[in-house]
């Protein structure tokens, strides 16, 4: 199956309102809504309750200068290849968490994060046996990523 067809196949079947059908597509009808895995499984917001609950996700809890911060990743696999949805959620102040940031790996197969407490970078590291082992997948500085009330508390105090 060629590259392309596996990936849209894997991202939800259903894209830019046409359906795959063993590699042909067809038209979806209007009234059809657009599938699309990353809101069902790391959706634009979320709280407390559904992070409790994964449906699907795996979610890591990072604390950084008096905020929380939820790491959610979502495996899959797809022919072999590994597969992974990675969100970053920042909280408002009501408690709501915000998708902050988004990403896709098409190489890591199991991976870890951790947060520098001084720096506030957050790394999301390869933790399986292969050629990837102990690589950066992803880094982000959670000094600079967020909703307002998350950033608030790490701005510097002499503006």
């Amino acid at each position: 199956m060629p590259e392309f067809t596996r990936r849209l196949m894997i991202r939800g079947g259903v894209v830019g309102r046409v359906a795959l059908t063993a590699g042909t597509a067809i038209a979806a009808p209007d009234d059809v809504k657009v599938l699309n895995l990353e809101e069902m499984f790391l959706p634009a917001q979320l709280t407390q309750e559904k992070i409790a609950a994964g449906d699907g996700a795996t979610f890591t809890k990072h604390e950084h200068a008096g905020a929380t911060f939820w790491m959610g990743i979502c495996d899959f696999l797809g022919d072999g290849v590994p597969h992974a949805l990675i969100a970053i959620y920042a909280p408002d102040k009501e408690g709501v968490f915000h998708r902050c940031l988004l990403a896709e790996s098409w190489a890591a197969g199991n991976m870890m994060s951790s947060v520098d407490a001084k720096t506030g970078m957050l790394e999301l590291r390869e933790t399986a046996n292969s050629t990837l082992k102990g690589q950066i997948v992803l880094a982000c500085n959670l000094n600079t990523i967020g909703t307002h009330h998350s950033i608030e508390a790490k701005r510097p105090s002499n503006r």
